[in-house]
Order: C-alpha cells, then structure tokens, then sequence
C-alpha cells in the first residue's frame, strides 16, 4: 500500500504535529468527503474559524471515513524551531519506514526552506533520496491539509476536543 502523508501542526501550548495518512487509492474518496464538507463559498476547511457544530460535523464525517493520523507531540522542547525540527525528523523517518510515496505540508513561508533542509538530511541519512516527494502546498490547494487541521486543533485545544479526534489518532509519538 502506497499512503500520502498530509501534516499540519499547532503552537497552542507546545510544539503539535498532525500526520494524516492516506492510502493511494483512497485519495479521490477522501478530498470528496473533504470538499463535501465545505460551506458554500468556502474555499477550504478550517478549524479555527468553524463554529462547534460545524467542527463537531467535520470530526464525525472523518471518524466515518476512517481517517488514520498520527500525533507527534514535542511537548519537551521549548524551542519551537528545535522541536519542529525534530518532528520532521521523525515523520521523515516513519515515512520512508512505512513506505509513503508522499508527505506533505502546510504552507508556512518562513518555515519551508528549513523544512526542505531537514527532510533531505533524513533522506541522505538513510541513503534513499529518491524514496520520498515532500512538499509544501496551501490549504486551500490541497483540501486533504483539512484533516490534520482538524485533529491538531482539536489535540491542543483541550481535553473534551482531543476525546472527539482520538477515534482518528493511531499513534502519539512524544518527542
């Protein structure tokens, strides 16, 4: 099986890092349970501007489709470069060891070089530079950043929002 790994974070208390992944074959079905999602005129999904019922909705339809994220928490590390560093690191690192064709994420312009740089010392680290595309796309490009959008607000949000997403969460990795 072929997954797309789809992350996006969130800085609320510590360093959060949701990694979606998405089998291959499963990609069409899941940006259409996304996109059917939208509001009328809304360009993408986004939690922090969804009301709780409209949030609530969204948790329920990807707990449905039986979405699989990944929560790497860098509680841990102060520093949020170091500890987005060290996520990164790890995701790389899981990726190629589960085999994923693609990782990619949030658009952050003032992070991306930084993250190219990590991901590609991973990759020569382990010797397998061409094993893994990455890149860096916005939101509202690629409508399956929605899905970590959601279980990473709702991780660092508070402990009634990170009960809704745990039927979707399959590992914590603390860093």
């Amino acid at each position: 099986m072929t997954a797309h790994i789809f992350a996006d974070e969130s800085k609320r208390n510590s360093f959060v890092l949701a990694a979606a992944t998405i089998p291959a074959e499963q990609l069409t079905k899941m940006r259409q349970v996304v996109v059917s999602l939208r509001l009328p005129g809304q360009r993408r999904l986004h939690f922090v501007g969804e009301r709780d019922s409209r949030r609530l909705q969204i948790i329920r339809a990807l707990v449905e489709a039986e979405v699989c994220t990944t929560i790497y928490e860098a509680s841990g590390i102060r520093d949020l470069k170091v500890a987005r560093d060290a996520v990164i690191t790890r995701l790389t690192s899981d990726a190629l060891r589960q085999g994923a064709h693609r990782i990619v994420l949030e658009l952050d312009d003032s992070l991306e070089a930084q993250d190219r740089w990590v991901i590609r010392e991973q990759l020569k680290k382990a010797d397998r530079q061409d094993a893994l595309r990455y890149e860096h796309r916005r939101a509202h490009e690629e409508c399956l950043l929605s899905i970590p959008d959601a279980v990473a607000w709702s991780w660092s949000k508070s402990n009634q929002w990170r009960k809704r997403v745990e039927p979707l969460v399959t590992e914590v990795i603390r860093l």
